[in-house]
């Protein structure tokens, strides 16, 4: 941005930074723990009539997880190795209860076991 505008946008830009930089630091201030460490619900409906809730992490949550793996992300990764499908492997997660769900179909076809 150039202008009048930059000003503003930098400041609020140093401001976040600053904000995140307390919470990696572990300096976050006890009563701003609950919007780093919750996620709002949201309920939908299963087809049976039964809720399924929903948790969506709050913006700041979000940011800051994603500065913290920027960080050590390659290095988490590569500690955690053939132990985890969840960081810095995109899709893993996914990829694991497909595999799970194939399993219990091939082996359970019954319908003795549920799908994940």
């Amino acid at each position: 941005m150039c202008g009048e505008g930059s000003v503003v946008a930098r400041d609020l830009l140093d401001v976040i930074t600053h904000v995140v930089n307390l919470w990696l630091g572990g300096r976050c201030p006890r009563d701003l723990s609950e919007f780093v460490a919750s996620a709002p619900l949201t309920p939908l409906l299963k087809p049976d009539g039964g809720i399924r809730p929903i948790a969506v992490g709050t913006i700041w949550r979000r940011l800051v997880s994603k500065v913290a793996m920027k960080g050590v992300g390659k290095d988490v990764t590569q500690y955690l190795n053939d132990f985890q499908f969840g960081v810095g492997i995109s899709g893993g997660a996914e990829a694991i209860l497909h595999s799970a769900n194939r399993v219990l179909s091939q082996r359970h076809g019954d319908g003795s076991l549920a799908m994940l």
